[in-house]
């Protein structure tokens, strides 16, 4: 049978538990604090039955287990023990005070004079090494000192501060790993910003720019940086981009926009270097850049150059919208008067008077003559030169040869008189200015000049004149597809004309498939040309043919000693030339042919072609120079040719101004009659009038069939005569130079 008391062997298990922790100690108030809360019964319950219950109760369960005979409780005892558990169970809960404070775990009592000293020594260490790494270096000691420091669990000084000391001791050392090391470990206190710009700052002298790009972008991302960490960040930053090769623009104006958000001594500096990277821009990238925060300081630039190439392109609208912004914010006065007039522009455009053009030429100065010349081909070629009434109205500005005058004239002719095109440009400086004033103002313009690649300056320039690179075009094509030389060279003078002329020459000769083997300037004015020539032919530099002119030379002193009459002293032309071409060519005046052919044959260059301008069409000069070379070759618009003067224009001029037209009167002719028939077909207004002429292909002319080109220049049939043994002649029609 069941003893009774086995009814109480439910508490064994937890009486067992008790006495094992008993018996290790392991029950304590470290141990029974650690408890939450919530379970404050449960907690006191088994104190209680620690201090007071346990030892009879141990005693009991102690004897069942040995199998010691006890005496069984009876049932009063029991009902005793279960009211004194309850009892002192829920006194122990009442008594329990509601703000209980947790006794932490006991350590060793410190006294505070040891705790002000230890305080104390960690702060003059801390101060001492700030002092230091100021001026220099840690000592070692100091090192390991404040390495015992972030090795404690608990430190008086704060540890990211002597991370930070650490960190700027090691980047002055330049031991960049170490310096890393204790900068990466600041990760949330007030040095985290300074410790990532001082990383970013590593990255950048041992050039890994991303990284240190990724660093500077983090800084930007946490909230409420400070603005001088911020600015130094920034300018890291602009470091970082300028030396990254695809840094893109938008990137680069986006740092010199932040750091110009602060004030400092260089933002006149950083504004500029914006400016030049705004005006940079392709135009897709800076429209679209418009609507962005970071632009602030510089929207006004952006502003502009928007407006600018919505003008381009013919978009006015939003031109005019953008213009108007930029002078609400802008802080530049000379963009102003710009603005102004782009903004005059677009405002005269609903203003033109189709049937009346304008003329800007130098009536007045040296060149008044070349003006006045070109005004009668003008009238003429508009029907004004006759009594009758032309529909036409012709508004005529004088220049006076100044490029100020021609800008000013140009305003005038557009916001004052309406015209719907303008004729001019007859001379080279004022060309270029007259070109994009007119540009800008939108106005179909027709050139006269000779000088080459005025029409890149914008879609409205048309020109009309015998460039350089017409004739060039014209005069290599004979010499290389119908003569077949290969081999050029050219001898210039030094100014715009003859730079101008030999670059022309030289392109198309390399396009033809040509080559250009030497090529010797001179100053212009020059009348002794042995050195340019001696320099082109080989025989100037001795030096570089050192052993040739030796020999040469030796065999000149043996040949002098068996003739008893003979110069003491070597002749200059003792080595030979080095003739490598075949063509001369020379950009310049009959009377600089003149000087240069005779020293052709002192210098024994035999077998050459000369080939020069138009200027070299006189004949009865041209005679005298043919003795020295087989060839001279030259391209004229074939003024005094029979075909030019049995045209109607040729008889009509010369009946009405009594004297023979030039080329400056033929070229305004054409280009007024040219505008005349566009108007008369229907052109309205600049845009329509622009699009006819860029249209059309080929028309006629005094002097043949022009072809107009897709870079908007008149090609016309030019040419070309050869004189042979004192003998000129046409060897190309106009019909057949095309």
């Amino acid at each position: 049978m069941r003893k009774r008391h086995d009814k109480y062997i439910f508490l064994f298990p937890l009486l067992r538990e008790l006495a094992f922790f008993k018996k290790k100690t392991y029950i304590s108030k470290d141990i029974m604090l650690t408890f939450s809360m919530k379970n404050r019964p449960i907690r006191w319950f088994l104190t209680f039955l620690k201090t007071r219950l346990s030892g009879y109760l141990l005693v009991f369960a102690a004897g069942k287990r040995e199998g010691l005979r006890t005496t069984p409780f009876s049932t009063p005892i029991r009902y005793k023990c279960f009211f004194c558990f309850c009892f002192l169970f829920l006194s122990s809960c009442t008594l329990l005070s509601k703000k209980h404070k947790v006794i932490p775990i006991k350590e060793k009592k410190i006294s505070s004079t040891k705790k002000k000293e230890t305080n104390t020594a960690e702060y003059q260490l801390v101060n001492k090494a700030i002092k230091n790494t100021a001026s220099s270096f840690l000592t070692k000691k100091q090192i390991n000192q404040l390495q015992k420091i972030l090795k404690k669990k608990k430190s008086f000084v704060s540890k990211d501060l002597i991370k930070m000391i650490l960190g700027r001791h090691f980047l002055k050392k330049k031991a960049y790993k170490k310096a890393l090391f204790y900068y990466s470990q600041i990760q949330v206190s007030p040095w985290k910003i300074k410790a990532l710009l001082k990383q970013a700052q590593i990255y950048y002298k041992i050039n890994k720019l991303k990284k240190a790009l990724t660093l500077i972008r983090a800084i930007r991302k946490e909230k409420d940086p400070p603005p001088d960490l911020l600015l130094e960040s920034q300018l890291l930053k602009l470091s970082l981009v300028l030396k990254e090769k695809n840094s893109s623009s938008k990137e680069i104006l986006e740092t010199y926009c932040y750091i110009l958000s602060y004030e400092t001594k260089k933002n006149p500096i950083y504004r500029e270097r914006a400016k030049q990277i705004i005006f940079k821009m392709s135009e897709k990238d800076l429209l679209d850049l418009h609507s962005e925060d970071f632009i602030e300081p510089v929207k006004d630039l952006i502003f502009f150059r928007a407006g600018k190439i919505l003008f381009f392109r013919e978009n006015f609208r939003q031109a005019y919208t953008f213009f108007k912004k930029f002078l609400r914010s802008s802080k530049e006065s000379f963009l102003e008067e710009k603005a102004l007039k782009y903004i005059q522009a677009i405002e005269s455009r609903k203003k033109v008077n189709r049937k009346r053009l304008g003329a800007i030429l130098p009536l007045s100065g040296p060149s008044a003559n070349i003006g006045r010349r070109s005004l009668k081909g003008l009238k003429m070629g508009l029907g004004l030169h006759t009594v009758d009434n032309s529909p036409f109205e012709l508004v005529v500005l004088d220049s006076q040869g100044q490029a100020d005058k021609t800008k000013k004239a140009v305003q005038m002719l557009i916001t004052k008189h309406h015209v719907i095109a303008v004729i001019g440009g007859v001379l080279s400086k004022t060309a270029s200015v007259l070109a994009q004033e007119a540009q800008n103002f939108g106005v179909p313009t027709l050139l006269l000049s000779q000088k080459s690649n005025l029409t890149k300056r914008g879609h409205y320039i048309f020109q009309n004149g015998l460039t350089a690179i017409l004739f060039a075009h014209q005069l290599t094509d004979y010499l290389i597809n119908e003569l077949h030389f290969r081999r050029f060279a050219i001898l210039y003078p030094n100014d715009p004309f003859g730079v101008d002329y030999a670059n022309a020459f030289w392109d198309a000769v390399e396009k033809k498939g040509g080559k250009i083997t030497g090529a010797q300037f001179y100053k212009p004015g020059e009348t002794d040309f042995n050195g340019p020539i001696r320099r082109l032919t080989g025989i100037y530099y001795l030096e570089d043919r050192i052993k040739e002119y030796m020999d040469k030379l030796k065999n000149w002193y043996i040949k002098k000693s068996y003739l008893s009459k003979s110069r003491s002293s070597p002749p200059e032309n003792v080595l030979p030339p080095i003739v490598d071409f075949e063509v001369l060519f020379v950009p310049d005046s009959i009377k600089t042919l003149s000087l240069i052919a005779p020293h052709i044959t002192y210098n024994d260059i035999k077998n050459i072609t000369l080939a020069g301008p138009s200027l070299w069409n006189q004949e009865k000069k041209l005679k005298k120079y043919s003795k020295y070379v087989d060839y001279i070759i030259f391209a004229d618009p074939g003024l005094n040719t029979k075909h030019f003067k049995q045209t109607d224009f040729y008889k009509k001029f010369l009946r009405t101004f009594n004297y023979k037209p030039g080329l400056f009167e033929i070229l305004s002719y054409e280009s007024a009659l040219l505008l005349r028939q566009m108007i008369a077909s229907g052109a309205d207004s600049r845009h329509e009038l622009r699009d006819k002429l860029k249209d059309i292909k080929k028309f006629y002319g005094p002097m043949g069939e022009i072809v107009i080109s897709n870079e908007r220049e008149f090609i016309r049939p030019m040419p070309i005569f050869k004189m042979e043994k004192a003998v000129l002649s046409p060897v190309t029609t106009p019909s057949s130079s095309l």
